[in-house]
């Protein structure tokens, strides 16, 4: 992880913004029903945990930790792959 203090301050800050946090949810879901999203520099994963339950979301960010486990993760990947290799 790097050692970013303020960065680390606001990310901190916006996790517990949960008025805020609810209404980007609100703002995006209608642009994410039936695909994959990928967010890239989720930070500490606040958007993606909101929304990884009703979509098929992924975060990353080389910062921080997972937000989901690796073993999860990988099972994700392996599935998603062999539908990818099975239907050609």
């Amino acid at each position: 992880m790097i050692n970013d203090v303020q960065g680390t301050e606001t990310l901190l800050k916006f996790q517990k913004a949960n008025k805020y946090n609810e209404w980007i949810i609100e703002q995006v879901k209608p642009f994410l029903a039936g695909i994959k999203v990928l967010e890239v520099g989720c930070g500490l994963g606040n958007i993606t945990k909101l929304l990884k339950n009703d979509f098929d979301i992924t975060g990353v960010d080389i910062r921080w930790e997972p937000v989901i486990p690796l073993e999860e993760g990988l099972k994700k990947t392996i599935e998603y792959f062999r539908k990818v290799l099975q239907n050609g």
